[in-house]
Formats: C-alpha cells, sequence, structure tokens
C-alpha cells in the first residue's frame, strides 16, 4: 500500500506487477476454495483475526509485538465467533455451499459464549488502560463498539448485521488506518487521494464480487 500511494516511483512495470499480483492472488485464493475448502476456510479465519482487529485497534503502540497481535486476534475472534454464534443456522446454510455438511447449527451455551468474548476483550482493554496505552476515552468507545456491534449481531439477520459491519463500520475503520500509516510517509495524503487511487482495485473487487454472486445465485436455483 506504500508504494502503491507513492505515485512518482509506483508507475509502468510497478504498477501492472501490483495488479497482476493482486489478481493472481484472488485467483489462487477461489482454486484453493475450490479444491481445500476446509483448508482455505481456516487459513480465512486465521488471517481474519488478524486484520479484523488491527484495523480497528491500529492505533496501539505497544513494546511487545506478540502481545500486539494477541490483542488484535481477541477482538477479532468477537467479530468472527460472535455473528457465527449468535445465528449458525445462517453460518451452516452458508458453508453448506462451500464445504458440504457442517456442525454448527447447534451450539451448546452460545449466548454464554458471546459474553465470555466480550468480557474478556473489556479485561483486555481495561488492562491497557490501567497501563496507559489506551486513553479512557478510547476505552469507553472500544466498550460501547463491543456492545453496539453484539447487539447488531444478535438482533439482525447475519448477512445483514454483516454487510452493515463490512460496508460501513470496517471499511471506515480500514480506511482511516491505511490513511493514518500512508501520512507518516506522505503529509498530504487525503480521503480523496485515497478513493482515487484505489477505485480500479475496487472495480476489479466489485466485478468478483458480482460474479460469485451470480455463481451462488445459479447454484441455488438449479433444479435438485
Amino acid at each position: 500500500m506504500l508504494k502503491y500511494s507513492d505515485q512518482a516511483r509506483f508507475t509502468g512495470v510497478r504498477r501492472f506487477n501490483f495488479y497482476a499480483t493482486y489478481i493472481f492472488l484472488i485467483v489462487g485464493d477461489v482454486t484453493c476454495w475450490y479444491w481445500f475448502p476446509a483448508l482455505a476456510l481456516s487459513i480465512f479465519i486465521v488471517i481474519s483475526l488478524y486484520h479484523l482487529g488491527q484495523s480497528e485497534l491500529y492505533h496501539l503502540s505497544l513494546p511487545n509485538h506478540l502481545i500486539q497481535s494477541l490483542i488484535y486476534c481477541c477482538w477479532g475472534a468477537f467479530m468472527i465467533f460472535v455473528p457465527i454464534l449468535a445465528d449458525p443456522e445462517a453460518v451452516t446454510a452458508i458453508l453448506k455451499e462451500v464445504m458440504g455438511e457442517t456442525g454448527l447449527t447447534e451450539f451448546p451455551h452460545a449466548d454464554c459464549a458471546i459474553a465470555v468474548i466480550i468480557l474478556l476483550n473489556v479485561l483486555l482493554l481495561g488492562g491497557l488502560t490501567q497501563l496507559r496505552y489506551l486513553s479512557r476515552s478510547v476505552f469507553w468507545r472500544e466498550v460501547v463498539n463491543l456492545l453496539v456491534l453484539a447487539v447488531l449481531f444478535n438482533s439482525a439477520p447475519l448477512i445483514v448485521s454483516f454487510g452493515i459491519y463490512f460496508t460501513l463500520w470496517h471499511s471506515l475503520s480500514s480506511t482511516v488506518a491505511q490513511i493514518h500509516l500512508i501520512r507518516q510517509f506522505n503529509p498530504a495524503f487525503n480521503l480523496t487521494t485515497f478513493y482515487v487511487q484505489a477505485a480500479p482495485l475496487t472495480l476489479v473487487s466489485i466485478a468478483l464480487f458480482v460474479l460469485m454472486l451470480t455463481q451462488l445465485s445459479w447454484s441455488f436455483t438449479e433444479p435438485s
């Protein structure tokens, strides 16, 4: 991303290589999902645990990178597992299309598991506040975020709640995190520049997403 933001150096062959690598990774990911769905799902979950936490808590600056990564993964665990525990039947229906039969429909004590995940995150954030890695205002903001998202995931259908989270919440926090990082090397970088530069990749992603939805709609409408 840093190279991409540096338009003076990122031109010609480098730009082509960037897009080629991006598309190659997408094709490789789709291929992995097709041939090895369980492995692809496991890798996706592991990466998402870190990524979702990092995009939300990017402002943390801890001396120990291992502890920082664990805190990211704890927040990511909230984002991955709370929706699953809140609506396991919807998750099962989706995963059946990807990897066949799953055992998520029944999960004992789901409400207790959700409460434990939320409490663990609150305790970690509280500890960081006590150690002065977080201000009290940021602590309460993150606690409110946890509670609002928990209510969203438990009250709305899975597709709706995840759609709201990814298109509004996660995209905004990721954009802010990336702009914050790029401004360390390019102080003039702003939101407009970000969207202009991200437009080509965004269009490719939208096209591939529409193609995926088309394929899924065909699979749902095919006579059994």
